[in-house]
């Protein structure tokens, strides 16, 4: 087991140095002078403050040179400077970061609640008018677009019902997007618990447990669902980052003040080391999540010997 964590760390560490370097690069394809484009935006873009801002931000120097400086405070804790609010990029999404983990959090935990009802109720009532309902309910959940369903629970639930607000850091705020999210993400996890069921269903050892007298409450919690949950915890991984990203679309729907909207404000402002930051954050985010689900398969699953 710790040999395997070994490996992962020594794998994620050239993977995280990859991902930095893809994150630099992107501002090379932006067309035109980016320090041009930058400047557009907050002051007359003579030569002076074109010169000035090229030398502060590297540009002056050869690429190779530029992503060095780059990597080396990337190293040191440093995203470099907000070209708008000329604060660290850092400081900025620690600030930010609480209401958008949050937010995913919540909508994760929906999704794992819902999906898991779903994919259990599909298996145990196979082909019949349950198992078909939850499939359908999966499949609109993962087809319509999650900002289009963000828009339809606000005109349900906080224009025609008046139940729930809109906008606000209250926890009474916190349920329209969260569902919105979670919607999206339980489809997956039902069809991925309802497939790992199907297949449990079918062993040895289950109807050993029922031959047993169990009540079948139990043989579906503690046998069945235990050892149906490997490729769920897979799905969870991805899925947490995909809602981490998937935020960036909904706090602007609902105007959460979270990293996705403020990243939406950095593109329109073209505040090219704040979307770099923020860009670089989700994607390490994501990377360290899904290396850590490989780890829990043991907590799971005893079986799993990882050599």
């Amino acid at each position: 087991m710790y040999k395997f964590v070994l490996r992962r760390i020594l794998i994620l560490a050239p993977l995280l140095i990859m991902i930095s370097f893809l994150v630099f690069s992107m501002i090379q394809l932006v067309p035109g002078d980016p320090v041009i484009l930058m400047l557009g935006e907050y002051s007359v873009a003579n030569a002076e403050s074109i010169q000035a801002l090229r030398e502060q931000l590297g540009f002056d120097k050869p690429f190779y040179l530029q992503y060095w400086n780059y990597f080396t405070s990337l190293v040191q804790g440093d995203l470099g400077m907000s070209i708008r609010s000329k604060k660290p990029v850092l400081e900025q999404i620690v600030q930010r970061l609480p209401s958008t983990f949050e937010l995913t959090l919540a909508g994760l935990g929906f999704a794992v609640v819902l999906g898991i009802f779903l994919g259990v109720v599909s298996a145990l009532y196979h082909n019949r008018w349950p198992d078909r309902m939850a499939v359908t309910i999966a499949l609109l959940g993962m087809s319509i677009p999650s900002f289009w369903l963000g828009l339809m629970l606000i005109l349900i639930f906080s224009v025609y019902l008046r139940w729930l607000p809109v906008t606000g850091t209250s926890l009474k705020s916190l349920v329209l997007p969260a569902l919105t999210l979670g919607l999206w993400a339980a489809g997956p996890i039902a069809r991925f618990t309802r497939s790992g069921l199907l297949e449990v269903m079918r062993q040895d050892y289950i109807r050993t447990a029922r031959s047993k007298g169990l009540r079948e409450r139990t043989v579906v919690w503690h046998h069945m669902l235990r050892n149906a949950l490997i490729p769920v915890v897979t799905i969870l991984g991805i899925r947490f980052g995909q809602i981490l990203a998937g935020t960036i679309i909904i706090e602007a729907v609902f105007a959460r003040p979270g990293l996705g909207l403020y990243l939406l404000n950095a593109i329109v402002a073209k505040d090219f080391p704040l979307v770099q930051g923020i860009i670089l954050f989700v994607a390490a985010a994501y990377v360290i999540v899904n290396s850590l689900v490989e780890v829990t398969y043991a907590a799971i699953d005893p079986r799993i010997e990882y050599g």
